[in-house]
Formats: C-alpha cells, structure tokens, sequence
C-alpha cells in the first residue's frame, strides 16, 4: 500500500498541485488527502478519491479527455491489484483469471425479490458453472451435516471468487449482485452457527455435562427462530429463467426445509456477528455491501456541502464510454452545480446569489414506505414519523438497491422547500460513470402525453433536437438511467386532468422498460397538500422534506455573507444576521422564502430595523409586502416618483394582491389561475389590471406559478410561496373595507368579500385581523361595531344586502351565501368588542327566539365542521341582565380566544328555556325530538335520555362502578364510537354490558331497558361480528336472569331476527 501511495504523491507533484489545492477540489480536507498520499491508511483508498486525484492531476497537466481516461483506466487495474492483495491479507482467497458475472439487465428488477437458492444460483451461474455437478450433490445429501457443509462450501466458493468478478461489472449488475452477495452472507453466518452449535453440543456430551449444555443451548434458544434472515432465507423461490435450474432449486429448497424443520435456530445476536465477520473483509474492496446489508453508517461518508459526498458512496463500475445524446445530457447534468440558485432578474442584479453547489444546504428527511391509506397528504401525520439519516446517504442506499427500479421514490415537501433544487443537485451528483440523469420539467411537457412521450419531449428540449428514449439509453450502455420528474402538483393544479393516477403510470412505465432490458429509476416530486388527490401505490418509498433547522439556516447564512462580502462592504451594508431574521421566524426556515429575504434585506438592511416585541404578526408582513411592492413601483418608472405618489400606487398594487389572495379563500383553494383573478378584479376593483397577463404575476417574489401544457397550450395557476402571505393580505383586504364601511355605511363590497367562505376556515386571517384590531383606536372600533350591527339587523330582517357586484368566485345558494355572511359580521363584531350582549346585537326583547333563528340559519347552511368551529371563536353564554324593564333573559357573546388557558368554555347557564316550551311532552317525546333534528348533539342527548332512565327512582347509588356501566354503555349505543373500534374491541364492550346486567343496582324495569337497548345495538352490528359471536350475546341476554322475550313484542321480534338470519332457518 505504501508503494501505491508513494507513486500517487509522485503524480501530485509531477502535476504542481498544492494538497490544499487538491484537497478543495477532490471535496475532502486536507488531513485526509496527506494521509492518502502519505500512505496513513489501514486499508486501499476509495476508488473514487484516488479517480478524482488522477484526473485533477491529468488536467492540470493540460492532458486532453481522452488521455485523462486513459490514465485513470491504468490507476484503476493498479487500485484493483492494491485491493486484491489486502483481501487475500483479509483471508478471503481470490481466484484468478476470474469470469464476470453473467447477469442480464432484467434481473435488477428481479432482484428484490430473490430469496438465497436464487441469489447463489445467481453468482454462480448456475447453468454453466463448473461447480453444477457439486450443487446437485448438495441437494440430493441425506445427512444434514453433509448438507450443511456442502452448502456452506458453495456459499465460500461464491464468496472466494466475488472480489475479482465484481471488480469488471457496469452499475446495474453490481446492484444485482451485491444484494445477492448479502443473502449468501446471511445464509453463511447462519450456517456456521448453526456447525459451531452441534459441534459444542457434541463435546458437551462427551464431556458428561448435558445439563450444561442443555443450559448453555436454552440461552441462545431464548430469542426464537432468526427471524430477520429467515423471512428470506426460507421462502420459496421466485421463478427462475431456466427449468432446470428452477428444478435443482427446488432440491435446494427442500433440503433446506429438512434438515431445519423441527429445529430451534440461533439467536439474531450471533448469526449476526458472525454476519458481519464475513462482510468485512468484502467491503473493504465493494463498500456498497454495507447499504445493501443495511448497515449506511459503516460506508464511506456521503457527507459534504451539496451532497458532494454522493459520489464517494458509489464503488465506481467499469463502463464503455458515453455515446451520442447521452453524452450530452451528463455534460449538462455535471455543469448544474455552478448555476445559481434562482435564475438573476435586475431585482438582485448586484447580489451574488450562491451557485447551487455552494448554497444547496441538504434538509432532515423524514422517510417510510408508503402503504395502502396512508395519509401522506397529512404534515402532522408525516411529523409522527422519525428523522432518518442524513440525505445523503440515505439517497446513497437507496440508488445502490433494486428497490429504485421497482418503483418511483416520491419527494414531497412545501413551495419552496427545495425539491426543485434536490433534483438538479442529483443531476450533477449522481456519478456519470455509473447513472444517467434526465430531468423532465413536468411544467413544460404535455401533461396529457404518456410518461415515455413527457421524458422524450423534454429530451428534444435540452439537446435541441429530435431523439428517442430508447436510443438515450443505449448511449448509456451499464450506467442505470434515473429520470427525474419534477412538479406532479403542477400539472395537478393547473392541468385540467385530475392525474390521479400518474404515480401508477410512473410505476407502469418501469415495469415495462425492465421487460425490454432498460431498468431505470425514477424520481417524482411534488407538493405535500396535493397528494390526496393523487393514488399512490403500496410499497412506494417516500420522503418528506423538513424545514431548515436552526443550524441548517444559519449554514445557508454563512454562505450567502461570504459569497456578498464586497457587495456589503461596498455599499456600506452589514452582513444578514440570524438575529434581524428572528421576527420571520416562520418564513426564514423554508429555504426559498430565506434567500428571498436576504435578498430584500440586502437592498437597505431593512429585516434588522425590525425589533419583535415592538411589532405585531400583522406589521411584520405589512412591512415586509409593502416594503417590497414600493421598491417595485420606484424601480418600474424611469423618473423619480414623488413619496406620495410611491404610496398611492404601492396602496394599488396591495389591493390587486388582496384580489388574489381574496380569490384563493373564497374559492376554498391553495391556487388560482390569472383568467379567474382577472375577473375579480374587474368585479371588485372596476378593471382587471393586468392579471389576465401571466407577466403580471412574475413581478412578485412572494407568488409562485404553477403551469401544465395541454394540446400545446400552457394552463397556469398561482399560489403563494407561504400560506401566511395569502392569510394577512385577506385580513388586510377586510380590514380595508371596514374602514370604508365605517367611513361611508356603504356594505356593499363588503357582502361580496364575506359571503362566500367563513372567516374561521383559516384561523391565521382572524389572527390577523386580531392585530389590526388591536392597533386601532376604540372609538374607531365603536363606530365600525355600529356599522356591522346595523348590516346584520338588515340581513335578519330579510332586507338582501345589495348584489350588483358581479363577484361571484363560486356558485353558491342565496340562503348559503346569507348564512356565511351573518356569521362573518358576527365574528368581526365580536372580534372588534371583544363581548356584547345578543339583545344589542341583534336589537331585540325576544333573544332566546333571535338568537335561535341566528344560530339555526348557520347549522342547517353550514357543513358540520364549519358549524363545530363557530364555538370555537364565538363563547355565548347565558345571563341574566338588569334593564330598566327589570330583570331580561339575554346571552353575552364574548370572544373565545381571551379565555385564560385552561378555562372552562361551558359552565351552567343562568337561565333555561322553560318546559311548558315542550309542551306536554314526556323523556321519550323528548329523545325522538333529539332524533329527529340528525345532528351528533342531539343524538348524544337522547341516548343521555335513555340510558339516564335506568337511575330513576329505587334510591340506586351512583357509586364508581355504576358509572361506569352508564359510560360503556352509552359508548356502545353512539354509532360514531363504535363504527371506528376495532372488531375484538366491540366484543369486548359487548360482554362489559352483559356483565352489567348482574349488578343489584339495575332492577326491574331498569334491566329490561338495559336489555332492549342491547337488542337493538346488536341488531345493527350483527355484520360486524363473527356469527358463532352473534349467537352468544344473543343467547346471553336470555341467560342473564330475563325472562324470554315475548316475541310478540319489538324486542322479540329482533331477538327472533338475530337467531334465525344466523342461523340461515
């Protein structure tokens, strides 16, 4: 090694390279390159370090491309030699002048799903092998210990001749047989525990200590079968290419089925070490050994800004040159690092924006493999799941599997989170030597064409020119394609498909290329919220992008001041700290919102004027929006603008951005395409002011467009990089308006703005407004409350607020509209005084009656999660208030929010409606009224009702355990509950009930209630549960001490029903 080492360093200086400079170049530090030359190692260099010194060296020598190969092809048969002789040092014994593995392309995609007979058939090659003669020797052995030596014999002949046979395969049989490679392993270990066992227990009993050793064997028994490796060590082969060998297979199979049947196999402890005894010596020359056996953290570091330690984690394959329009793909895929981050607009013309390979900082991940009903849609739902290791290296194991050509890996995330950014970083990261990287715009492809035409498309894009998919790969021969489809939410959002099911397209797609002998790996991003309206297979793996972290943004900050130190210092400008970010908090950890704030700071420091605690959430993007949106109007007119024109017209361009975010909420959308906003603007602001362009919407950072391509057409939507934008310009549009409602009485605009969607839907818009409350002056709040009592007395009193405004984002029922409207004028009133009593509100003596109408209008308009909500916001609580008249029932409407935490929202109220308003009605007339309204309340008052019944009278004292019979068994009567318990759970609630029916508290005409509401919750249930189930509980409630149910009564009716649709009589 030190001889290898020594010559190395004689390149180096042969080359006049500096090893700082080297080492900057070859991404590793300083110590690591002299260690490397110095020969300071233990075992052989990376392949890829010692690649990426020659080359460097060659250049710099002014060699030319095909000289530099050449001399990094002699470097590599010197490394393999280098790596041989530390092997045979290692114990593994090489053999010479050694075959390459004979595998077809097809058998990547096979791979997953090959059990061990398959994987040593496999390395063996077993239908030319020398060695065929020996495995048919093997499986015909009758005695076990034969056929576990024989065995084990052919798991080291694999394991003796891998070394030189994995050293000349292309990308995809070195995926192939390197997860075959960790199967045999597997089976080797397992194999000499199992000799190391029968052999201890042999010279136990020779020595006379049978108890011992019958003690010693239970300690390693204690842990059960291995399961880990016999989940795949045991299962029946996979189809194989050729019969005969699916044959001997078989064999192979069985006498593995044999000789363990019966057996208690060792420990997962032991098998496991020996397990990694064995891979060692193997990984030191094939390091993805370690991924494929799932140990990442023992491989070579995949660390390094912009995953540069990608490459390293990849054994470079022996692969013929890159032909035609492959070649110039990967040209263009490894010259992505030095592009920006975001294309340069005269916006930051003087700002150096960093290149992607400076500024990509990698995010923690969160990963799984998704199964039928996921919710992966959900953020909470993906924050239940742990971070897993870092990106890199999870990208790493994931590349060298053949689970990367079984099916597509989703990367999901928010705007502006960097999915985007990870593909180009993948472009130029994934080794040329070993994949080829296509990225597919899906924004700029027909969104209608299929997955081949989206690829090809994109393809004639790039080069220029016409070229046909298969030819791209052919050009590639050995390398794995990875195409990488970016934007699945845009064409989800702006295309008029729905393309619910590309992602099984996708999956289609490279089932059908693996037939033809072209695997490849594909790569699909989208938005996270869109996923629920996209199907996506069972066994897909998925990873969830998490914002930065502290640590991560303040990386990114580093980079950003150190790429704009002059421009600081020539404009007198102080460095962007994490202190001047600290009040967007919120927005400075998603990595696209940060560089556009440093991008708005970097123009007058304006983030670190900003001092939190004098500021509210409403100010903070006051001054962020209309800071930027007056630079925009100053830079957009050639001559200097007076400061109050700059304000009328930053005020203008505000109101056109609240016509945007006012389309997006009162459409119940995170988008909107231009045609729509257009229109609203022409109802609400008199013209459309341009949004009919989609330039319009490019002169604003903070919006992002989203386009699919139909027919040649490009369909467009916008959103806004962060919900919060759209939440505070809605407040703000509203906010304006009461200002003009309180300026002139004039509602109009007003009803439009407020009848279409409920203010609670985005509990940030009210948080919003809450602030803008908060800063106004409390007559000014007096006069608007006066303002909105009168708009909601009009609305009560049938008097239609006036709708010639031809807004209407959706269509929608007058009464709906009349119901979110009053609701809305509600929530600001009460918002504004923070509590009123209902008599004020709605100028009425009659408030239990106003008050019903009020309400009742909201619950039959609204859905149930609206109505549920209002509660939430709004606190109405009974009172009893002094009028001159005297004493008046009234209700005090107060704003829930300012309840101190933790108290009680539901107290006993100081008044109820009197009974004779039921008339003369009993507790039964009374549930059925319950009923009668379907609404989950009601429901749950009247089975209150019944089950309340069984404590009338007979003095029954409601100790612990006889609450506890009422809490079951109103559990078991509420549909909802038991519809979401789980089958074995209902049974079980079932026989508590039953049991309740012993308790000397339940007597007489209690315990015959209590068996009919049984009755009647059995009935609906009985397809729930197993028939023998049915039948019991059915039997047991004759059993429990009642008397048979006379069947001419209901409740013989359905025990009759029970028994005899059971029983099929």
């Amino acid at each position: 090694m030190a001889a290898f080492c020594r010559e190395l360093q004689v390149t180096v200086r042969r080359a006049e390279v500096q090893q700082a400079q080297l080492a900057a170049a070859i991404n590793k530090s300083a110590g690591a390159v002299s260690n490397l030359l110095n020969g300071a190692l233990k075992r052989p260099p990376a392949w890829r370090d010692v690649a990426d010194i020659v080359a460097y060296c060659a250049r710099r020598g002014g060699a030319e491309e095909p000289a530099v190969g050449a001399e990094v092809e002699k470097w590599r048969k010197r490394h393999g030699q280098l790596v041989a002789d530390h092997a045979r040092g290692a114990g593994i014994r090489q053999t010479e002048n050694a075959q390459p593995y004979r595998v077809g392309p097809w058998e990547l995609f096979q791979a997953a799903r090959y059990t061990w007979p398959n994987c040593l058939a496999l390395l063996i090659d077993l239908d030319v092998s020398q060695h065929l003669g020996r495995v048919r020797q093997v499986a015909s052995e009758s005695d076990p210990g034969g056929f576990r030596a024989g065995l084990r014999g052919l798991c080291q002949d694999v394991i003796d001749r891998f070394p030189a046979r994995v050293r000349v395969v292309d990308r995809m049989t070195r995926c192939t047989v390197g997860r075959a490679m960790v199967q045999v392993l597997c089976l080797a270990a397992l194999l000499d525990v199992m000799d190391d066992l029968a052999e201890n227990a042999a010279n136990a009993e020779n020595n006379g200590k049978q108890k011992q050793t019958q003690n010693w064997r239970a300690e390693y028994e204690a842990e059960g079968v291995l399961r880990d490796f016999m989940q795949s060590l045991t299962v029946l082969p996979e189809d194989h290419a050729n019969a005969a060998d699916r044959e001997l297979l078989m064999r192979l199979w069985e006498r593995w089925a044999n000789v363990t049947a019966g057996m208690t196999l060792p420990r997962p402890t032991v098998t496991a070490s020996r397990f990694l005894d064995l891979l060692k010596p193997l990984a030191e020359y094939e390091p993805e050994l370690w991924f494929h056996a799932g140990i990442p953290d023992r491989a070579p570091s995949a660390a390094g800004r912009a995953l540069a330690g990608l490459s390293a984690s990849f054994t470079v394959s022996l692969q013929p040159p890159l032909l035609g329009a492959a070649q110039i793909l990967s040209r263009r895929a490894s010259q992505e690092l030095d592009h920006s981050l975001i294309e340069s607009s005269q916006d930051h013309a003087r700002v150096t924006v960093p290149s992607l390979g400076m500024g990509y900082i990698a995010p923690a991940v969160r990963t799984l493999i998704v199964r039928e009903g996921d919710p992966v849609h959900d953020d909470t739902w993906w924050r239940s799941h742990p971070e897993r290791a870092p990106l890199s290296t999870w990208l790493a194991t994931h590349f060298t599997g053949p689970q990367a050509v079984c099916r597509p890996l989703l990367v999901l995330g928010h705007p502006g989170i960097g999915k985007s950014l990870l593909t180009r970083v993948l472009m130029a990261r994934l080794p040329a030597s070993d994949f080829l990287p296509v990225r597919v715009e899906l924004r700029s492809v027909d969104a209608d064409a299929s997955i081949l035409e989206q690829i090809t498309q994109s393809i004639a894009v790039q080069l220029d020119e016409e070229g046909t998919w298969p030819d791209v790969v052919e050009g590639a021969a050995g390398r794995l394609p990875v195409v990488l489809l970016d934007g699945l939410d845009e064409l989800m959002q702006a295309g008029e498909l729905g393309h619910w099911d590309y992602v099984e397209h996708v999956q289609a797609f490279q089932e059908r290329e693996a037939a033809a002998g072209r695997p490849l790996a594909v790569v699909i991003t989208s938005r996270t919220v869109v996923m629920d309206r996209c199907r996506t297979p069972s066994g897909c793996t998925a990873i969830y992008l998490e914002p930065f972290d502290t640590e991560r943004r303040d990386r990114w900050l580093a980079v950003w001041n150190m790429v704009n130190r002059n421009y600081f210092a020539d404009h007198g400008l102080a460095e962007l700290t994490p202190a001047a970010l600290e009040p967007y908090r919120e927005l400075a950890f998603q990595p696209l919102l940060l560089l556009l704030l440093a991008l708005y700071d970097a123009e007058e420091n304006d983030l670190a004027r900003v001092r939190t605690s004098e500021i509210s959430g409403a100010d903070l993007y006051e001054q962020l929006l209309l800071g930027f949106v007056k630079r925009q109007v100053r830079k957009h007119h050639p001559r200097p603008r007076f400061p109050e024109q700059v304000e009328r017209e930053a005020e203008e361009e505000m109101a056109r951005l609240g016509v945007v975010a006012l389309a997006m909420f009162n459409r119940g959308r995170q988008s909107v395409g231009g045609t729509d906003v257009a229109r609203d603007a022409r109802a609400l602001l008199g013209t459309d002011w341009g949004w009919s362009d989609d330039r319009a919407f490019g002169r604003f950072f903070f919006i992002h467009e989203a386009q699919a391509v139909r027919r040649g057409r490009a369909s467009k939507a916008y959103e806004f990089l962060h919900a919060t934008f759209s939440e505070y310009l809605v407040a703000r549009s509203i906010w304006k308006e009461l200002e003009h409602l309180t300026a002139t009485g004039d509602g109009t605009r007003l009803y439009a703005l407020l009848s279409f969607a409920l203010l609670t839907e985005r509990a940030q818009v009210l948080e919003r407004l809450d602030d803008l409350v908060a800063a106004a002056a409390p007559e000014r709040r007096r006069d608007t409350c006066r303002r909105l009592e009168s708009l909601l007395r009009s609305c009560i009193d049938d008097r239609a607020p006036d709708t010639e405004i031809p807004y209407e984002p959706r269509q929608l029922t007058p009464l709906l509209r009349l119901a979110y409207y009053s609701a809305n004028v509600t929530l600001l009133h009460v918002l504004l005084s923070r509590e009123t009593y209902a008599s004020d509100l709605l100028d009425t003596t009659d408030v239990p009656g106003a008050w019903r109408r009020l309400a009742g209008l909201w619950e039959s308009q609204l859905d149930q999660t609206l109505w549920s909500d209002l509660p939430q916001y709004l606190m109405a609580e009974r009172a009893v208030v002094d009028r001159k008249s005297g004493p008046r029932q009234d209700i005090l409407l107060a704003w829930a929010r300012d309840l101190p935490q933790g108290e009680e929202m539901v107290r006993l109220p100081a008044w109820t409606l009197s009974s004779h308003t039921l008339g003369e009605a009993s507790a039964d007339v009374v549930a059925r009224r319950a009923l009668f309204s379907c609404r989950a309340d009601a429901d749950l008052l009247a089975l209150g009702i019944a089950s309340g019944r069984l404590a009338d009278g007979h003095g029954v004292p409601r100790d612990g355990q006889y609450r506890a019979a009422l809490d079951q068994l109103l559990q078991l009567l509420m549909a909802d509950d038991v519809h979401s318990m789980a089958d074995d759970d209902l049974e079980t609630l079932y026989r508590a009930c039953l049991r309740h029916l012993g308790m000397s508290a339940f007597l007489g005409e209690q315990r015959t209630l209590l068996r009919s509401l049984l009755l009647r919750a059995l009935e609906r249930d009985q397809r729930r549960l197993p028939h023998p189930v049915v039948l019991s509980l059915a039997h047991a409630l004759e059993r429990s001490g009642l008397s048979h149910p006379d069947l001419d009564s209901e409740d013989g009716r359905i025990h009759d029903r029970l028994i005899h649709r059971r029983t099929g009589l």
